[in-house]
């Protein structure tokens, strides 16, 4: 045998011999250790008090923005005629804006076509 296989032999006795020993203390708390103090918990309303202000406040935030953008605005009084008279079945009325309806024509496919019977 030489060197490197006496030490390898001896390395592997050493081992054994360690592996045999019983643990001193579980793998938790040893990593408990070794990473530190876990943190605390606490108990009652300290852990959910903040995240329910939070969600109370953005609640409110976002009411505030709904009705403050929502609000319609005073149609014109074109508008409202407009809005009165009464399409063919093959128009579509859409607003652009306020001041600027557009009408759409539907085709029906049998009117404006030549070449009939």
């Amino acid at each position: 045998m030489n060197d490197d296989e006496r030490s390898m032999k001896a390395f592997d006795e050493a081992l054994r011999e360690w592996s045999d020993r019983p643990m001193v203390r579980s793998a938790a708390s040893a990593i408990q250790a070794a990473v530190g103090e876990p943190a605390r918990r606490t108990a009652g309303p300290a852990r959910w008090f903040p995240a329910a202000v939070a969600a109370a406040v953005l609640v409110v935030i976002t009411g505030i923005w709904f009705i403050s953008g929502r609000v319609p605005a005073p149609a014109p009084a074109r508008l409202a005629a407009v809005a009165q008279t009464p399409l063919d079945d093959d128009v579509v009325l859409w607003w652009i804006d306020p001041d600027t309806p557009v009408y759409f024509v539907l085709d029906t496919g049998d009117a404006g076509r030549g070449g009939g019977s």
